[in-house]
């Protein structure tokens, strides 16, 4: 090793240590070097999948939560969700999230991904300090998108099809549901109104677990 090092030109060495930097710095707040996995906070409220059924999985995608450990939690900065359409950040590839959720007033927000027998599911959780700063995100959600608001099983439920937008700068790639409960905000997609489709199941499981 000491003699390959030796004959590397010294641009050559500094290239190699700054890629090394730049690597490490990369992998700031994410767990997957050490394969922990978080808990507390929102990881406890999520639904578990055994309790959708048999052939379900689930895996995080973003963990922000000043209640976990580590935070923020993402196994790849490749697969953020959404992907930020401005440069993503060496340092900090979640800071454009965490502004996000600055400019909402959110604590803390998880992104997930189900997978079932035959469909997938990507779930939003936002957490607010208090349900008045969720219940006014989300009177500022039903004046700024382009979504309906419904009511089903005693649940308000906001609508958005596709295309049409969830808030000004964001447009639903497929049919989504949302839903409030205390000082959280449940997205699901794609979901259907329909009573038995994987989406709304998922929805309101997520909304009675919140509740207890």
């Amino acid at each position: 090793m000491e003699i390959i090092v030796r004959m590397r030109s010294p641009l050559v060495i500094v290239g190699f240590l700054f890629a090394s930097i730049v690597a490490s710095a990369e992998g700031l707040g994410s767990s997957n070097r050490s394969g922990k996995v978080p808990g507390g906070g929102l990881v406890e409220l999520m639904v578990k999948p055994m309790e959708i059924g048999p052939g379900w999985t689930n895996r995080i995608r973003l963990l922000i939560d000043p209640l976990v450990d580590p935070n923020p939690y993402y196994p790849s900065k490749d697969d953020l969700p959404g992907m930020p359409r401005k440069r993503i950040d060496p340092v900090d590839p979640t800071a454009q999230f965490k502004t996000a959720l600055e400019q909402i007033d959110a604590e803390a927000a998880v992104y997930l991904e189900y997978s079932g027998p035959s469909t997938a599911l990507f779930v939003k959780i936002l957490r607010f300090s208090t349900a008045a700063k969720a219940q006014a995100h989300w009177s500022l959600r039903q004046k700024s998108g382009e979504s309906e608001v419904l009511s089903i099983n005693g649940l308000e439920i906001l609508k958005t099809q596709p295309g049409k937008l969830l808030r000004p700068d964001l447009r639903a790639r497929a049919d989504t549901l949302e839903c409030k409960e205390g000082k959280y905000i449940v997205r699901v997609a794609p979901a259907s109104l329909r009573l038995g489709h994987p989406g709304m199941d998922l929805l309101i499981k997520q909304v009675e677990k919140i509740r207890r």
